[in-house]
């Protein structure tokens, strides 16, 4: 029963992973963006 419940916690921790990665591309892909755009305003 032990093993079943550290998986249980495993697989949580491995979705919850999942999201902070996906956060975390989304967030830089968003402050590209926003990088170019100021760029392209100071020319």
């Amino acid at each position: 029963m032990a093993l079943k419940t550290i998986e249980a916690f495993i697989v949580t921790l491995n979705q919850h992973m999942d999201a902070i990665a996906t956060s975390s591309r989304e967030q830089s892909t968003g402050l590209a963006e926003v990088n170019t755009a100021v760029n392209q305003m100071t020319r």
